[in-house]
């Protein structure tokens, strides 16, 4: 018995979980046949910075998506709010890297006066 895998073989942390966990858990469903990613970190960010006194009402969007050829892109949106706006997006070759420039970016935003709405995913 491995501590790192609780439900490979006969286990006796299976018996000490709730009865609607363990019915659900089938015996190919292990944690290394499919992993669960956890998230820990966002892949989507709104943020808006509003100064009446300026005439200032701006968003920022920052979100990571994959691309046809399997990299992760990071698309940036920003402009003034009720408009379009700009677009950008930057390819990055694995979602870690990506999210990494995605909180860099949040990161710098957030310095400049501009606050999160919502992250998430």
């Amino acid at each position: 018995m491995s501590p790192l895998f609780p439900f490979a073989g006969k286990s006796r942390w299976k018996r000490r979980l709730p009865p609607d966990i363990v019915a659900k858990t089938l015996p190919d469903h292990y944690m290394y046949h499919s992993p669960i990613q956890l998230h820990v970190f966002p892949t989507d960010v709104q943020m808006r910075r509003i100064d009446p006194a300026c005439n200032m009402r701006r968003f920022y969007r920052l979100s990571v998506q994959r691309d046809l050829f399997g990299r992760a892109s990071l698309v940036r949106e920003w402009g003034r709010i009720g408009f379009r706006g700009q677009m950008m997006v930057e390819t990055h070759p694995d979602e870690g890297k990506a999210i990494t420039a995605l909180m860099k970016l949040a990161a710098v935003k957030k310095r400049r006066g501009y606050e999160a709405l919502h992250s998430g995913d």
